[in-house]
């Protein structure tokens, strides 16, 4: 019968693939499985063709395998697996097998190894095998979240209408979205690793320094926009213009990091320079 991922997550269930040409002691192994609990389900492939079919077929638990069939071996299995991409343990169940035999399998991705008189350690090999096999796929789980996560993020950054760039504490960038290129008339690629000095204007940076220093030591996690005031950024050709900036910190492994958020006011301010003036002519006027 087959087996679903629920069937096989499910206590004592377990759908295995026996490589045996042997039918008594194909029925050995799964009677000392059903003896320690396991609700076996079990299939038997005498042959590599028989083998692939069945592994084609159905999403084993695990693979007992015999070390060494009358026309084939079960290091041969392990091959087909490993090039399948399958994560399927195999158990070698074999009559004997020196050591360099057995290092050899361990080393070709045999999960372990137990000798047909020695039976009764079968079933904790087993469990060992498919614990590992949870922990991997858990494992896996958790790294595909983490990209997805990382991914979203980065679509949020890259999509964000402010420029945002962070740097390290060597004030080196390592961080600069789609909107800082436009706004820097520069390219991430050219500016990650660069000093953030690169962009601020010459009269401005030690004062920057400074203030980043006295920013990192403090306990202030982030600086809005309106307690920094007028900044001013200077673009890859050389012009200024007035920006309003936030700015936080983040201590990541051992190590902080800086993230600007970076808003180019240069119409803003000047509209209120042209209603300014305007006013001011209105004054003289009357």
């Amino acid at each position: 019968m087959a087996s679903t991922p629920e069937a096989a997550s499910q206590p004592g269930k377990l759908l295995a693939l026996l490589v045996e040409d042997n039918q008594l002691d194909a029925e050995l192994v799964v009677r000392e499985l059903e003896r320690d609990g396991f609700d076996v389900s079990s299939d038997v492939a005498q042959t590599e063709e028989e083998f692939k079919q069945r592994i084609a077929a159905k999403r084993y638990d695990v693979i007992l395998a015999d070390y060494s069939l009358p026309q084939w071996r079960g290091m041969e299995a392990l091959e087909i697996v490993r090039r399948q991409g399958l994560d399927i343990p195999i158990i070698l169940v074999t009559g004997s097998l020196g050591d360099v035999n057995a290092v050899e399998c361990i080393k070709h991705g045999a999960t372990d190894y137990v000798l047909k008189d020695k039976l009764a350690r079968l079933p904790a090999s087993v469990r060992r095998a498919l614990q590992e096999k949870r922990l991997r796929r858990q494992q896996k789980q958790a790294e595909t979240a983490m990209r997805e996560s990382q991914d979203q993020l980065q679509a949020i950054v890259q999509s964000a209408m402010d420029a945002i760039i962070t740097i390290d504490e060597q004030q080196r960038i390592v961080l600069f979205n789609t909107a800082a290129e436009t706004m820097f008339r520069c390219s991430a690629a050219e500016a990650v690793g660069q000093s953030i000095d690169r962009f601020i204007p010459q009269r401005f940076r030690a004062a920057h320094s400074g203030q980043l220093r006295s920013f990192g030591l403090s306990n202030t996690t982030r600086r809005k926009m309106d307690d920094l005031g007028v900044l001013y950024g200077l673009r890859a050709d050389g012009t200024e213009f007035p920006a309003e900036i936030s700015i936080s910190q983040l201590e990541l492994e051992g190590s902080k990091l800086y993230t600007a958020i970076v808003r180019d006011i240069t119409e803003r301010w000047q509209a209120d320079l042209a209603l300014r003036a305007s006013e001011e002519r209105h004054r003289q006027l009357f």
